[in-house]
């Protein structure tokens, strides 16, 4: 059973140069760099915990 929907997620982040972080499912592109997919929740809990970002944009995908 995989239930895996479908999202994107696009987080920026304020500090320095415009940072981009997207989800593709369990794909993930940090400033267009593809990071393996180990790193994906670890890499959400350390935006969302510091809070750098300024906006988040979570759109679903049909």
């Amino acid at each position: 059973m995989n239930n895996q929907s479908n999202y994107k997620i696009l987080v920026q982040i304020k500090p320095k140069k415009n940072t981009s972080l997207y989800i593709y499912n369990n794909l993930i592109l940090f400033n267009n760099k593809i990071i393996p997919e180990l790193y994906t929740s670890l890499l959400i809990t350390i935006v969302v915990k510091y809070m750098y970002f300024t906006t988040i944009v979570i759109s679903l995908l049909n």
